[in-house]
C-alpha cells in the first residue's frame, strides 16, 4: 500500500452544491423506496400512508366533528368560529352566528312529519259520496253498464275502421259546407224549423218525395218544405277529416242546448220567442256514429269541444227528466208516445256522454253529472 502523497493535491467535486444537494437527496429517497418495496406496499398504499404521516401530527378533535356535519348541514364555506359546545351568548360576528347555526341544527331531527290535513276529508269525502242513496244512484248509468257500453263501443269503433279501410265504391257525395249549420241541419233532419211547438219525432216521420240535391248546395227552401233525411252512411264518413268531424259534433252541441234552452224556458212558464229545434234519434246516431270515426289522440281543443258536447247531453237529460215530472208540459210539448221511445230518446244521449267519457278518457264528468243530478233530484236515467 503506497503512502499518500502530500504534495498531491485532492480531488475536489467541481459540481455546483445544489446539484451535489439534489443527488444526494435522491439517492435517500431512492433508498427508502427500496426499503418501501422490502416491506411489501404497493406505490399508492405508501402515498397514502406518507399522506397520513405528513398530516396526523395537525389532526384534531374539531376535524371529525366537522365530518359528522355533513349529515346536518351543507358543506362548511365559510368560517365558524370554535367557540364551546355550550355558548349561549350573543353572536358578536358572521363566524360566531355560524357557528350557533351549524349547532342549533345538530339539535334537530333529520326527519320529521306532520299529519295530513286531507286525511279527514278523504275520509268524509268517501263517506258522503261512495254510500250515496240508491235513489241517486238509480238516477246514473250503473257501473255495470259502463263497462259493457265501454267494452261494445270500442268493437264497434275496431269495426267502423275495418269498413272504411275498403276503398269506396260509389262516386262521392255532395256535402253541405261544414261552415253552415243551417245547411248541415236540414240535410241530417230534411226539414226546418218550423212554428214553436216543441216535440221529439220519431225517427223516419220525414218525408223523402223531394232530392237533397238543394240541401246539399245549401240553398234555401219554402218553410213548410220537406227534404230527405240523411243517415251517417260510409260514404258520408269517408269524406269527413278528423276536423270536419269535431265542427259537426259541435254542431250538434248547439242544436242540444238550443232544444234544452226551450224546454227550461217553457218548464218555467215563459212564452216562446224563437222557432224550436227539434231533436230526433237520427241525431243520436249522427253523433254516435262521429264519435267512432274519431281518432284515439286528439288535440287540447277538439278533446275541449268533445266536453262541451258531453255537458249539452248531460243538461239535455237533466231537462227532459224535469219535464217528464211535469204532467203538462209533458202532454203538451213532448211527444214521448211510449216507454220504449223514452228509453231510446234517454239512452241515446247518455250514449253519446259515455262515449266521451270512456275513450278520450274524461272520467271527471261523471262526478259532474252525479252532482248535477244530486242537486234537483232530476230522473236522468232508465
Amino acid at each position: 500500500m503506497l503512502p499518500e502523497d502530500p504534495k498531491l493535491p485532492l480531488e475536489r467535486s467541481t459540481k455546483p452544491a445544489a446539484v451535489e444537494g439534489e443527488e444526494k437527496n435522491a439517492g435517500q429517497t431512492t433508498g427508502k423506496l427500496a426499503a418501501d418495496r422490502d416491506s411489501g406496499l404497493s406505490y399508492t398504499a405508501l402515498q397514502a400512508d406518507r399522506f397520513i404521516s405528513s398530516t396526523s401530527g395537525n389532526f384534531r378533535m374539531s376535524d371529525l366533528e366537522a365530518d359528522d356535519d355533513h349529515d346536518f348541514a351543507p358543506n362548511q364555506v365559510l368560517p365558524v368560529a370554535n367557540l364551546p359546545s355550550d355558548f349561549d351568548g350573543v353572536p358578536q360576528d358572521g363566524m360566531e352566528y355560524l357557528f350557533t347555526v351549524r349547532r342549533d341544527a345538530k339539535s334537530l331531527p333529520r326527519f320529521t312529519r306532520v299529519d295530513n290535513p286531507y286525511e279527514v276529508d278523504e275520509i268524509i269525502h268517501a263517506t258522503r259520496y261512495g254510500a250515496s242513496s240508491a235513489q241517486e244512484n238509480e238516477q246514473l248509468p250503473s257501473e255495470e253498464w259502463r263497462t259493457s257500453f265501454t267494452r261494445s263501443f270500442q268493437n264497434y269503433r275496431q269495426n267502423l275502421k275495418q269498413a272504411m279501410a275498403k276503398p269506396l265504391e260509389s262516386a262521392p257525395l255532395t256535402l253541405p259546407s261544414f261552415q253552415s249549420r243551417e245547411a248541415w241541419w236540414r240535410y241530417i233532419t230534411g226539414t226546418q224549423p218550423t212554428g214553436n211547438q216543441v216535440q221529439l219525432p220519431v225517427a223516419g216521420e220525414a218525408s223523402t218525395t223531394e232530392s237533397g240535391e238543394a240541401l246539399a248546395n245549401g240553398a234555401p227552401s219554402s218553410a213548410n218544405a220537406s227534404q230527405p233525411s240523411h243517415e251517417p252512411t260510409l260514404s258520408v264518413l269517408k269524406q269527413l277529416s278528423t276536423k270536419n268531424t269535431v265542427q259537426l259534433l259541435y254542431w250538434h252541441s248547439v242544436w242540444i242546448d238550443s232544444f234544452t234552452e226551450t224546454l227550461e224556458e217553457m218548464e218555467q212558464g215563459q212564452s216562446m220567442t224563437s222557432a224550436s229545434r227539434p231533436l230526433s234519434q237520427v241525431h243520436t246516431r249522427w253523433m254516435f256514429t262521429l264519435l267512432g270515426r274519431l281518432d284515439d289522440h286528439l288535440t287540447s281543443h277538439d278533446i275541449s269541444t268533445l266536453r262541451s258536447l258531453a255537458r249539452s247531453c248531460l243538461r239535455l237529460v237533466k231537462a227532459m227528466g224535469d219535464a217528464q215530472q211535469d204532467p203538462a208540459l209533458t202532454s203538451e210539448s213532448m211527444e214521448l208516445s211510449t216507454e220504449t221511445n223514452q228509453t231510446r230518446v234517454l239512452g241515446g244521449y247518455w250514449m253519446v256522454f259515455a262515449a266521451i267519457v270512456s275513450v278520450w278518457g274524461q272520467t271527471d264528468l261523471w262526478e259532474e253529472a252525479r252532482q248535477e243530478f244530486a242537486k234537483t233530484g232530476a230522473c236522468g236515467w232508465f
